[in-house]
């Protein structure tokens, strides 16, 4: 009898999972749809505090993240909120999803690589020295830093002003807008032209990893213990 009932139980957590992933999902891709039309608030206040409670209470730290445009002061940041060890995991599982690698032992040794190649507590980003799944795997490893920094300084606001304020931001436009709109025109998508883009000043540092249809998805389902 309590067999059967513990079946259940295993049952509905898995069906409540199973539900939350799809929200989630949902709001993923509404946030991108978002971006793409120029919207000046891409994360609702209602989906921006629902995200927030499952965050915390996967032991997130959001205090922690004060949204600087610096990849190795993010790098910090989600250090600070989560841990070295729990960073490194989210990095590489994110990696072996957005790559469909199924070498996750591989992924997470490169990403342990990565991590213990820091110079002056700087993680570097550079792909110069990779080539083939390595380059590839730096590559993701930037636009995911970055968005998950962003995505935690927005769902962190203090108040639906502050999270359309920051939304607003120099910073939210190159890390999390710009990867979207230049990740949308690699699949094909034409972009309105009047919308607002980020671009350097200087054309050699105009470089950004972007984020494909999908992913911004993905970091949020590891954000909130999916």
């Amino acid at each position: 009898m309590f067999e059967k009932i513990g079946v259940r139980i295993k049952v509905m957590k898995e069906n409540e999972r199973n539900e939350v992933s799809e929200q989630i999902k949902d709001i993923g891709k509404r946030t991108e749809d978002a971006i793409v039309e120029g919207e000046p608030v891409f994360l609702g206040e209602v989906e921006r505090v629902w995200i927030g409670g499952m965050v915390e209470r996967n032991g997130i730290d959001i205090t922690k993240i004060e949204g600087p445009t610096n990849l190795s002061q993010q790098v910090d940041g989600l250090i600070g909120a989560m841990g070295l060890d729990r960073t490194k995991q989210m990095v590489s599982g994110l990696i072996s999803k957005m790559l469909e690698s199924r070498e996750t032992e591989s992924v997470s040794k490169f990403v342990d690589e990565l991590f213990s190649k820091s110079k002056d507590g700087e993680v570097r980003f550079s792909t110069e020295e990779y080539q083939g799944w390595k380059k590839k795997a730096v590559q993701r490893m930037e636009a995911i830093v970055a968005s998950a920094n962003k995505l935690l300084w927005i769902i962190g606001a203090g108040d639906a002003e502050e999270a359309t304020r920051r939304q607003g931001t120099e910073g939210i436009k190159k890390h999390l807008r710009e990867r979207v709109l230049r990740g949308k025109e690699l699949e094909g998508q034409k972009i309105d032209p009047s919308i607002p883009r980020w671009k350097a000043k200087d054309p050699k540092q105009n470089k950004l990893r972007v984020l494909h249809s999908g992913e911004m998805a993905m970091i949020l389902e590891t954000l909130v213990g999916m």
